[in-house]
């Protein structure tokens, strides 16, 4: 008999852990499984890869209740949720002397599904946790957590009440592990290590047969994929493209993600006099294609768990270079899968020229993804482990 499994995730929209579930859901075993997936704000870009398998829920709550403060009382606001308005007034005000509660007041105001489920999984952590827990009516509850939980702490003491009440805790790297273990001592026999799931198949399968680059330009191609915002390092990589285009290199630097201060950064490109050479392309639900066609890929965030465009562009052989935050080295060898800079401007731009310039470098890096790194598909039976 089929079991039934509910996904909770805030968003299909940009980003990583957004991919790392639609590939989660493209190899699940339907043959077992009968998966609903319930989202809070619909209408992300990979909406549309969400097999048809998957029953698809859309909350009833307005997705413009999850936004960030002011946009999200705006919006509010102006579709007379005036209800609603006054608990995102509440939520901000808790939220000054403890971010975790209001997290949980956040959570109580969201409708419940009525269903009782064999195993519920909450996606992404936090106020979906507390949703989980409080909400959803199963037999068995797994929580997510995608990063690093040393740079989330101020979740800890909403977190300590929660994971007392969840089955396992997975997360997506070693250090990612024992971080949570640092953190939670009393729930170590709990937390899991299941990998993004990135295969060549699902990769290349995405992969379209046109161009993406419609500028025709034949120099140095560097790409970077992730949201355009400081986490993801870009004020840095503005720098850097700064110090090469003084050392007189013919390239372009082009951003493939989400904007979050489209003023911001388009000032800082002015400042630095890069605006022919980096590009910011916006948000795009494929960026592989992109990915084919650089000859470099160039990850300059100040933290993550694990980067899912990583082992993108590992899958795809492509030389990377990425900044040294806390889990980097779980994911690179450095100077044999990758180059490993310091996380500063000057230190990106000299690890880009070393690859350029370095020939054996280059394809030694090549040569050893090719025979590494083919995917791991098998990662998503550790999951139906947690869910017997």
């Amino acid at each position: 008999m089929k079991k039934n499994v509910l996904i909770i995730s805030s968003n299909l929209g940009i980003g990583g852990f957004q991919k790392s579930l639609i590939s989660l859901l493209h190899y699940f075993d339907y043959n077992n499984y009968n998966v609903d997936l319930l989202i809070f704000r619909s209408g992300g870009v990979f909406e549309n890869q969400i097999p048809s398998n998957v029953n698809l829920i859309h909350n009833k709550m307005p997705g413009e209740y999850f936004e960030s403060f002011a946009p999200s009382v705006k919006k509010l606001f102006k579709l007379r949720r005036f209800g609603l308005v006054l608990i995102r007034l509440l939520i901000s005000i808790i939220g000054l002397f403890d971010k975790g509660y209001a997290a949980i007041f956040m959570s109580k105001f969201i409708p419940k599904i009525d269903k009782e489920y064999d195993v519920s999984i909450d996606y992404n952590g936090q106020y979906i946790l507390y949703y989980m827990i409080n909400k959803i009516k199963a037999k068995r509850k797994i929580t997510f957590f995608h990063s690093d939980y040393k740079m989330w702490s101020f979740y800890k003491r909403a977190d300590e009440r929660y994971y007392r009440k969840v089955d396992f805790i997975v997360t997506v790297s070693d250090l990612c592990v024992d971080s949570l273990k640092d953190y939670f001592p009393s729930e170590i026999y709990k937390i899991k290590r299941i990998e993004n799931i990135i295969t060549k198949e699902t990769v290349n399968s995405t992969i379209g047969s046109e161009n993406s680059f419609q500028d025709k330009f034949d120099g140095i191609r560097l790409l970077t994929v992730g949201r355009v915002c400081k986490e993801k390092g870009i004020d840095m990589a503005i720098e850097a493209c700064r110090y090469l285009k003084h050392r007189g290199l013919d390239f372009k630097w082009y951003v493939v993600g989400q904007i979050s201060d489209e003023k911001y950064f388009g000032n800082l490109i002015n400042e630095n006099d890069v605006v022919n050479e980096f590009v910011l392309l916006g948000a795009t639900n494929n960026p592989y294609t992109y990915m084919k066609e650089s000859d470099i890929i160039v990850h300059t965030s100040r933290f993550e768990g694990k980067a899912v465009v990583i082992e993108e562009a590992k899958v795809l052989n492509k030389p990377i270079i990425v900044t040294d935050f806390s889990t980097a080295k779980n994911q690179i060898t450095n100077r044999k899968t990758g180059l490993i800079v310091n996380m500063d401007s000057e230190s990106i731009a000299n690890g880009i020229l070393e690859v350029i310039n370095n020939k054996d470098l280059r394809e030694d890096i090549i040569s050893e993804l090719s025979k590494e790194c083919n995917g791991n598909e098998n990662e998503i039976k550790k999951l139906y482990q947690l869910m017997r």
